[in-house]
């Protein structure tokens, strides 16, 4: 069988093509075609592979297997046939994206290596931006304005993109910005003057194709700086999304779009000091319940004993308990809350004869298990996580009678 010819590089605008089927396979990732020739560009050197159609099956996806094959994975092989020929279409929307995305990509490594010094370890052409890893571990937010403006007017200088192919070493002899990692032809792509590098993607015929860049934002990946950018339609799509965003804020804060930021601030510290407050309120709350417990409690050698369930609380509560009991010198306390996932939280206060009575190790041996518990702490309080909250009515019984049961011991010592 004949390796698939492929016309995309020959003319990468061609948009249909009749093609003879070669093989009709399965594979992991689905059924696939192989055809004699193809316009679908496999994906590759982070460019994803192309879609469209072959006769009335559609092509999900283009990629070239580890024997060289391309492969093009359609959603089921029923209406095709080996050795007929089938009119294979292009999805162009798809295919001239990525062509934006790849020109724009190595416009923007060119001009950062050229401009900043600033080398491009990896990229990435994502669905939404396209990522460029640097090999710097900090750059200055002055210098990638400077890339983003450069960049900028070379797209509006609607310069032409082009390719050739040379020998290995005379290719090498070009210096390039990264290292060639193919041997014999070496097939290169220009912009211009400003960027040429080796490279087996597709590329727009110019750099106005590309339409505008806009830096996004950056973040750190094994050491480096990573940055992030719009190109081509991407752009339009966002400045548009970003102004309906914008918009949609000025009218729930009723304010023009230059004073959102200090209404965001004043908000924010409003919601603050809510919180606080309202946190101050809910403790005093929880002290004046504990106080009225601690009264009305049965006491074990003084101390006031509570088993409480607070379950139907807030999931802030039992941190509140936590400042609360710090008030109280006497207490054995035994706290569950049962969480919606399933699992349950534990608190174990001792405070005063009730420690001795009931060290927390025998807590941790004999109850712990009740619950498929973990944690720990420090005198008076310890806390947790259970997995196996069906156990929580036992681990509260257990509480007790380990309490009683010590308790014997200290007063008949």
């Amino acid at each position: 069988m004949e390796p698939t010819f492929p016309q995309f590089y020959q003319d990468p605008l061609l948009l249909e093509l009749m093609v003879g089927i070669q093989k009709l396979v399965q594979t992991p990732k689905g059924p696939a075609v192989i055809t004699d020739r193809t316009i679908c560009y496999p994906e590759g050197g982070g460019q994803p592979g192309d879609r469209g159609w072959i006769g009335t099956a559609a092509v999900l996806d283009t990629a070239e297997d580890a024997d060289g094959r391309i492969l093009h994975y359609v959603d089921g092989l029923n209406s095709l046939q080996e050795g007929k020929e089938y009119l294979m279409k292009l999805d162009w929307g798809h295919r001239f994206e990525y062509m934006q995305q790849h020109t724009a990509q190595h416009l923007i490594s060119g001009i950062l290596h050229s401009l900043k010094g600033i080398g491009t370890v990896a990229v990435h052409l994502g669905h939404d931006c396209l990522s460029i890893e640097t090999d710097r571990s900090e750059i200055d937010p002055e210098e990638i304005t400077a890339v983003e403006d450069r960049v900028n007017e070379i797209v509006r200088l609607n310069v032409p993109v082009t390719f050739q192919e040379l020998p290995f070493e005379e290719a090498q002899a070009l210096g390039l910005r990264r290292s060639i990692k193919v041997n014999g032809l070496v097939r290169l792509v220009s912009i211009g003057e400003f960027d040429i590098i080796a490279c087996g993607g597709l590329h727009v015929q110019s750099t106005a194709h590309i339409k505008q860049v806009l830096y996004k934002g950056s973040e750190m990946i094994r050491g480096h700086v990573r940055t992030h950018w719009y190109a081509g339609d991407r752009v339009v799509e966002q400045i548009r999304s970003n102004q309906r965003i914008v918009g949609d804020l000025g009218v729930l804060f009723s304010a023009q779009p230059h004073e959102l930021l200090a209404r965001a601030a004043e908000l924010q510290r409003a919601a603050a000091d809510a919180q606080y407050r309202l946190q101050k309120t809910q403790l005093q709350l929880v002290k004046k319940t504990f106080g009225d417990l601690v009264e009305s409690s049965p006491r074990i050698l003084g101390c006031p004993v509570l088993t409480i369930d607070v379950t139907n609380e807030l999931d802030t509560y039992p941190k509140l308990v936590s400042e609360a009991v710090l008030d109280i010198p006497l207490l054995a306390l035994c706290l569950v809350q049962q969480r919606t996932d399933g699992t349950l939280t534990w608190m174990v206060v001792l405070k005063g004869a009730v420690e001795k009575a009931l060290p927390f190790a025998v807590v941790r041996e004999r109850l712990f298990p009740v619950l498929q518990a973990k944690g720990g702490g420090k005198p008076p309080l310890w806390q947790g996580i259970g997995t196996k909250a069906e156990g929580k009515e036992e681990f509260l019984h257990g509480f007790v009678e380990l309490l009683n049961q010590g308790a014997v011991g200290v007063e008949t010592h």
